[in-house]
């Protein structure tokens, strides 16, 4: 495995509405809704995932399948690429169903494309540091806090999209990792999170010019 550098920054990452990546999307065969729910919580198995599942794809602006497929929360399918990396640099820390991609038009002389592989959502990591962080309220108008009540709620606002104001992880829980999710709070005492990813991951990302995930902010971790 190679040795990845130390992580100094990270970045907070979404679904990219900007970058013509947006596409639409029926799983084929239609995926069962407890089936979904158990993967989006990251509780589905290999066993139990459909052993042909496929996803169409429409509507491809930029004449290409996107690297990464999904919505802003997740869960997303990622092209061979970033399995390969996630597996060689962040080895038996997630797991992937293999999908196969089709689109409802030929792109590139072919409507099959071949396996991409949903990234099942890794368990979210209560990392962020509040002190160093400023957060925008939620949609209760509450701002993150550490107070229980009844385990029901705690937590709230996302960090602030604007680049002046502070972000950060706790180096402890995050350093080695190279895509997580970062628990925001928790409502009936389930997490509620979103994704960042390493710089090293996000510098390899837009190396190879990729489409599908957006950079909403960089974050210091301490």
């Amino acid at each position: 495995m190679p040795a990845s550098r130390p992580m100094n920054y990270a970045h907070l990452i979404s679904s990219n509405i900007n970058d013509g990546s947006s596409v639409g999307m029926t799983w084929l065969p239609e995926m069962p809704l407890e089936l979904f729910r158990s993967i989006y919580l990251g509780q589905a198995t290999l066993e139990e995932f459909p052993k042909d599942q496929a996803l169409l794809i429409r509507k491809l602006v930029k004449g290409k399948v996107p690297e990464v497929i999904g919505m802003s929360t997740g869960p997303f399918v990622l092209a061979p690429i970033l399995r390969e990396f996630l597996e060689t640099h962040e080895p038996g820390g997630h797991q992937f169903f293999p999908v196969r991609i089709l689109t409802e038009k030929p792109e590139n002389g072919a409507t099959e494309h071949g396996l991409h592989w949903l990234l099942l959502p890794p368990p979210p990591v209560d990392c962020l540091d509040f002190e160093g962080t400023v957060f925008i309220d939620d949609i209760r108008g509450n701002t993150w806090s550490r107070r229980r009540d009844d385990r029901k709620y705690w937590g709230g606002g996302l960090p602030s999209q604007d680049p002046d104001e502070p972000c950060a992880f706790h180096g402890d829980k995050v350093q080695r990792r190279h895509v997580w999710r970062y628990a925001i709070g928790v409502t009936e005492d389930r997490f509620k999170s979103r994704y960042a990813c390493s710089m090293e991951f996000w510098q390899f990302y837009r190396s190879h010019r990729m489409l599908g995930w957006g950079s909403d902010k960089i974050c210091t971790v301490t």
